[in-house]
């Protein structure tokens, strides 16, 4: 269950009524124009007065429709100056039109006047605008004033009042009035609230404030000193809401979720755990690969043996152990570059590497050596897209640098990845190499859709055609 408290009805009941305002206000600019163009411009009548009813009824349930589409939660305010209203206004303008233009076709009515209809449009428009613009400051006005003022008290380290300053000169359309603030910690000079005293005079500032509602700027360090404040308002007969900083505790993004009536903390999104998405993905990998092995992998193989025999003899392909999806072990199929030879595997190939023959570095300045990893994706092993895996040697290495390593192992590895298209590839040659990949490879864990891979494959096809600096 959603627990929407008082700000959040505040602000949802708020959005509710201006929609239901600008609609009817809509529904009166229409019938305004009916009159004017019909009875003023071309002094004659509609062709059915009844249909006209009926399309002024489509425009004002599409404000409905908007309200909906637009998913206008509690948390969200009105927008603010006038380039936020007009972009509103010609939004709730599209959708109206749409609507009548579905309507239309769906009935097969061709009675209304194109001409009406599209000097109408841009006349809602221009009277959206300020409608947007002073609507909900009007209505907060007249529904927030008085005693639904809510007078709130913040308590605790004045530190942590600073993040509050915009949210709450935001709330301040929902009726928050900031009273001052209670801190055992002395405050800065120049600081945007008072500090009206001390924790043990909690009771006797809420009392001679007329305080409503205390806002605690931290969690507490214990539950039962949470329970102790939590009881000690409910006594004085205030609210009480408390700032979740568990994100900033943890230092890393948390996700609150229930399942089957039992309620967890999580530290990452993973929409690859949804069987649908993994499905996705894998058809993709399929889809490109399956083609590039009957077509493209042949002509490939031809092109580098011949190469190879040129100027490098040995085997065609370069077979080595890497870690996959949780960190199980596999091979990776990758044309040879190097020459064949006995030579240190675990070491990484630099620029002017004299163990790369000539056409082998161009081989890899193209990634066209990785093309025989479409074997691995085939194979279940890997994915087009993912972080790219790490000989096990470097795995050991790494993760001592990088407390979120082991994470990437959480999906498939890939033959590019986001890492790579934002030009972390090639030689490791500090920490911060390994950190901004890492990074780049768990935002991808977390934030993954079918519009980021294509985007990153579509990005790696234009670095075939330009190469980074760093590809080597």
């Amino acid at each position: 269950m959603v627990l929407r408290h008082m700000i959040n009805n505040r602000a949802r009941g708020l959005a509710i009524l201006n929609c239901f305002i600008l609609s009817v206000t809509a529904g009166f600019i229409f019938w305004a124009w009916v009159i004017v163009f019909f009875h003023g411009i071309r002094s004659e009548a509609p062709a059915s007065y009844f249909r006209y009813t009926v399309y002024s009824l489509v425009v004002m349930g599409a404000f409905g429709i908007d309200y909906v589409m637009t998913k206008i939660r509690a948390e969200e305010r009105f927008p603010s100056g006038w380039l936020g209203t007009a972009s509103v206004a010609l939004r709730q303008t599209a959708v109206a039109a749409g609507c009548l233009l579905l309507f239309l076709t769906a009935v097969r009515d061709n009675a209304i006047s194109r001409v009406f209809l599209f000097s109408f449009l841009p006349l809602l428009i221009l009277l959206l605008v300020p409608l947007n613009r002073y609507v909900p400051r009007l209505l907060s006005g007249m529904i927030f004033h008085g005693k639904r003022r809510q007078r709130t008290l913040l308590y605790g380290s004045w530190r942590h009042a600073h993040r509050l300053t915009d949210w709450l000169s935001r709330k301040a359309d929902y009726g928050l009035d900031v009273v001052g603030v209670v801190s055992d910690l002395p405050a800065p000079e120049q600081f945007p609230f008072a500090v009206l005293g001390r924790t043990r005079d909690l009771a006797a500032i809420v009392r001679n404030h007329g305080v409503t509602q205390v806002i605690a700027l931290d969690l507490p360090n214990s539950i039962p000193r949470a329970a102790r404040i939590a009881g000690h308002c409910e006594k004085l007969g205030v609210r009480l809401l408390m700032i979740n900083d568990i994100e900033q505790r943890f230092e890393r993004p948390v996700r609150f979720f229930q399942d089957d009536g039992v309620h967890f903390v999580g530290f990452r999104d993973e929409p690859l755990e949804c069987p649908v998405n993994r499905a996705l993905k894998r058809a993709t990998d399929v889809a490109i690969a399956l083609p590039c092995l009957l077509f493209v992998l042949p002509i490939l193989c031809l092109t580098v043996l011949v190469i190879q025999r040129v100027q490098s003899p040995g085997p065609l392909f370069y077979r080595q152990r890497r870690t996959g999806i949780h960190f199980q072990p596999f091979d990776i199929f990758k044309f040879r570059t190097m020459h064949a030879g006995d030579h240190d595997e675990t070491r990484q190939a630099t620029a002017g590497d004299v163990r790369v023959f000539p056409l082998g570095a161009w081989l890899r300045r193209l990634s066209l050596d990785e093309v025989p990893q479409i074997i691995n994706v085939l194979k279940g092993e890997m994915s087009i897209v993912g972080p790219r895996p790490h000989m096990l040697e470097h795995d050991d290495v790494f993760e001592q640098v990088a407390d979120s390593y082991r994470v990437r192992s959480m999906v498939k590895p890939g033959i590019t990845g986001l890492a790579q298209v934002q030009g972390q590839r090639g030689e490791i040659r500090s920490t911060e190499d390994i950190v901004d990949r890492v990074r780049s490879d768990v935002f991808y864990l977390e934030n993954w859709s079918m519009e980021l891979d294509w985007r990153i494959i579509l990005q790696t096809a234009l670095h075939l055609v330009r190469p980074p600096k760093t590809a080597y």
